[in-house]
């Protein structure tokens, strides 16, 4: 129940479509090496944790007899399971089961000792921009331009990609004209300006201040009142990992940036929707962008290596410091000081990502009040 709520699919298992579904049990859950279950119900590695659940169900009712008969059962994860009569005992791969054909409303249930592991699928950046959901026109402009394999490959990469958002706001027919084949040297280039060599953290590129693109276009990195932006882009989100590279997730497609007003380029909001984040000016505000950024680029690499307690004492500190920033107005730092005793409540991962949507927000609340 635990790992089916981790990979949000719980609800799959209430539908009234048929399925069968070969359930480990408790016990076979924790045959696997110490820390694999909390690892996988960290919201990281869900797409792990789904591609393992999904390895255990079939796409239909399937009694034990016609398992067998089968030999070879298709799975909603795409990968075949194998089931087969050895020595006395029925396996299901190298799991026994223990019990079958328990009839449910909507399936069948075969209880297995084992769980199944299938080969973890690969992770790269087009991979893991295609699981965000949001980088539709970019993976688009990507295939037209023949760059989908330099997202697949062996060298590693840092993406500022812009969302389909910063797409829809440019100038009417521009996506379109830039798709055509008569102009796919000057997508390449465009898209190119977006990639730079290597894995480049958000804090080693505000610390460098510049880079040189794929393009050859030099990238400047600043704080730019109170934003972290690339080249007139506010950075909206850093550090995804794509396993051959990192993302940066950009606001406008650099080399338009700027080109649409701020009213169409970014939603109007509220006192009571975003909280009464004030405009960000002056050297107070670019100390509040860095010290954001800073503790981001650090609290990640902590979580993804298991240490997730210093990483909620790094987001906990930089909302403590924030709370005592004179930017922000006496209600604003209040929020702060709330949120900070909010997290206290929770476990330590969720702690450490209530700390980070936080963080997350104060940005993005920041980008939204700049005019």
């Amino acid at each position: 129940k635990a790992a089916l709520d981790g990979a949000k699919l719980t609800t799959f298992f209430q539908w009234d479509n048929e399925k069968t579904v070969f359930a480990p049990t408790n016990e076979a859950f924790s045959k696997l090496p110490k820390g694999t279950v909390e690892d996988l119900l960290k919201p990281e590695n869900k797409d792990r944790l789904v591609q393992i659940l999904s390895y255990h169900v079939h796409p239909g009712k399937l009694d034990l007899p016609s398992a067998l008969n089968l030999a070879s059962v298709d799975t909603v994860e795409k990968t075949p399971i194998r089931v087969s009569f050895e020595e006395g005992v029925v396996k299901v791969n190298n799991a026994t089961l223990t019990e079958a054909d328990i009839k449910c409303s909507d399936g069948i249930v075969h209880v297995i000792d084992t769980v199944l592991l299938p080969e973890p699928k690969e992770r790269n950046l087009l991979t893991t921009a295609q699981g965000a959901g949001s980088f539709s026109t970019l993976l688009a402009a990507a295939d037209a331009a023949g760059l989908l394999p330099a997202l697949t490959g062996k060298d590693e990469l840092t993406v500022f990609a812009p969302t389909d958002d910063a797409f829809t706001a440019l100038p009417d027919g521009t996506v379109e004209n830039l798709l055509n084949k008569e102009n796919r040297k000057q997508l390449i280039e465009l898209l190119t300006t977006h990639i730079v060599s290597g894995k480049v953290s958000a804090g080693d590129a505000l610390n460098a201040g510049k880079a040189k693109s794929l393009s050859g276009t030099e990238l400047s990195f600043m704080i730019d009142n109170g934003l972290f932006t690339v080249n007139g882009s506010a950075i909206r989100s850093v550090g995804i990992d794509g396993g051959n590279g990192t993302i940066h997730v950009i606001d406008s497609v650099i080399g338009f940036a700027g080109g649409a007003s701020e009213c169409e380029s970014f939603p109007e909001s509220t006192a009571t929707e975003t909280g009464p984040f004030p405009k960000a000016t002056g050297a107070n505000s670019e100390k509040a962008a860095e010290l954001i950024m800073a503790a981001i680029d650090k609290g990640v690499p902590l979580y993804n290596s298991g240490k997730i307690s210093e990483c909620a004492e790094v987001y906990e500190k930089t909302l403590n410091s924030l709370s005592k920033m004179l930017q922000f107005d006496e209600k604003t730092r209040g929020a702060f000081d709330e949120v900070t005793e909010a997290g206290k409540h929770y476990d330590v991962n969720r702690r450490a990502w209530f700390y980070r949507h936080a963080l997350d927000r104060t940005i993005e609340m920041m980008v939204h009040s700049r005019g």
